[in-house]
């Protein structure tokens, strides 16, 4: 299982490398909303239990707005599910081995036991 810890507030929300060129603003929306829909949450659910605002949720749904990665992973361990289930470009990211990208976001692995 892939654990991120509580360093992501500091890092930058900026989109820069191979992160801007995976991301595709349309498909993470759709992938976003229905995850948050298939968990019964409102938008404003998931906006508390991640600390975002309402309306920064909605225009992520909407794809009127990037998606920064801190928020990603936010949303990712509130919907406890893989940041490659919002964005799936990011499989393809890990499968080149451009995991350094991700690496400064926290991104440690943990055996399944104790979990």
């Amino acid at each position: 299982d892939t654990v991120w810890t509580d360093k992501l507030p500091a890092m930058g929300d900026r989109m820069s490398g191979s992160w801007a060129a995976l991301y595709d603003r349309e498909v993470s929306a759709r992938q976003l909303r229905s995850l948050r829909a298939n968990r019964g949450l409102t938008q404003g659910q998931l906006a508390r239990l991640t600390g975002i605002t309402q309306g920064a949720l909605s225009n992520y749904e909407a794809s009127k707005r990037d998606l920064p990665l801190p928020t990603l992973i936010k949303l990712s361990t509130v919907l406890q599910v893989a940041p490659a289930a919002i964005v799936p470009a990011l499989i393809g990211m890990v499968d080149s081995g451009q995991r350094s990208e991700l690496s400064g976001y926290g991104a440690h692995t943990r055996s399944s036991a104790g979990d």
